[in-house]
Formats: C-alpha cells, sequence, structure tokens
C-alpha cells in the first residue's frame, strides 16, 4: 500500500475518460485497479451503493460499493479537478492536468482522505505480523538448536559437547534445561 501520488493523478486525468478516482478498501477489483496499486477507476454506473441515484447525491465521506460488490473510497472525482473553484488552475491550456497541481493535489487528497493514516496503521499491521512471525521462527530455531546439542550431550556426555560444539558449558547447560523444558510441557 502507498500513497496517491501525482503521477496516479495524471493517469486518471489524462489517460481515461473515468468518473472518479477510488482507493480499494476490501481487494482490488482487477479490472478498474490501476496496476500494482491499490487505486482504482470507476464510472458512475460502477456504484451499487443503495443511497446513489445520480453524481449530485455522492456522499464522498462514505465507502461505495461497486457492482461487483467490492467497497472503495472516492478519492477525487473528475468533475472536482475541472471545478475552477475548487483548484484553481488545474487544468492546463491543453486541457491536461498540470503536473505541478497534480502533485500538491495527491499531497492534499493522501491528507484529507485519510490515507496517510490508514497507510501508516496498515505497515504498523504489517509489521507487527511479520515480527510475530519471525519470532515464531527464531523460537522454533533456537528450540531446534537446543534439542541438537542436547543429543549431542546424550551421546558424548555434556562437557565432551561442549568442547565439540565450541560452546561453553554454561551454554550447554541452558540449551540442555532448555530441550528438555519443552520436552516435558509437550508431554
Amino acid at each position: 500500500m502507498r500513497l496517491l501520488t501525482g503521477a496516479d493523478l495524471t493517469a486518471f486525468y489524462n489517460d481515461t475518460n473515468a468518473d472518479m478516482l477510488v482507493l480499494f478498501l476490501d481487494k482490488a477489483d482487477e479490472d478498474a485497479s490501476l496496476e500494482g496499486t491499490p487505486f482504482g477507476l470507476l464510472d458512475y454506473n460502477d456504484i451499487q451503493t443503495p443511497t446513489f441515484t445520480r453524481p449530485e447525491d455522492l456522499n464522498t465521506e462514505e465507502p461505495i460499493a461497486t457492482s461487483d460488490g467490492v467497497r472503495a473510497k472516492i478519492l477525487v472525482e473528475r468533475a472536482t479537478i475541472e471545478d475552477d473553484t475548487w483548484w484553481e488552475d488545474a487544468i492546463a491550456d491543453d486541457g491536461t492536468l498540470a503536473p505541478d497541481t497534480a502533485r500538491e493535489l495527491a499531497d492534499t487528497l493522501n491528507h484529507a482522505t485519510g490515507l496517510d493514516q490508514i497507510i501508516a496503521v496498515h505497515e504498523a499491521r504489517t509489521a507487527a505480523t511479520e515480527w510475530e512471525k519471525a519470532r515464531a521462527k527464531a523460537d522454533q530455531l533456537a528450540l531446534r538448536r537446543a534439542q541438537a546439542v542436547t543429543e549431542v550431550a546424550r551421546l558424548q556426555g555434556q562437557t565432551m559437547a561442549g568442547r565439540t560444539l565450541g560452546l561453553d558449558q554454561s551454554t550447554v547447560n541452558k540449551l540442555v534445561r532448555k530441550a528438555r523444558a519443552a520436552e516435558a510441557a509437550s508431554q
């Protein structure tokens, strides 16, 4: 997940005829997705939200539902960009969205829509999940090490196991205790 960029906005406005640029809240709609991003392009006729009957009735604060049942948050509508009262001089003389304006608009939308906060929360949750997986893997590897050292100690004796493995005696003793405790706990 990433923040909206000026390039996303210029691609939306200059390269398509879509009515709105959205952030998919659940899974991305593959047909409407901007490749490799959580953003997508929708037309008004793609909206299946019961309260929606015409563009003027659209509440951009509330998520909408697409015809595929995918929830999305509207980031910006084409008509909003074209309305000079909201973002003055957004459209260049050649009819395209000006790149400088697109960057400023992206920054504004990232903050105004809460996208910056959504991404920060997503990143924190992802990091926590990855940390939990790494911790569980490290715990498994530590137990495997303790069990392997215990097996060497059983076969050679703890003093000789330490010499063979290049470990001091206290480390061998701790690992043997750890392996035995884990074995006792599993029974």
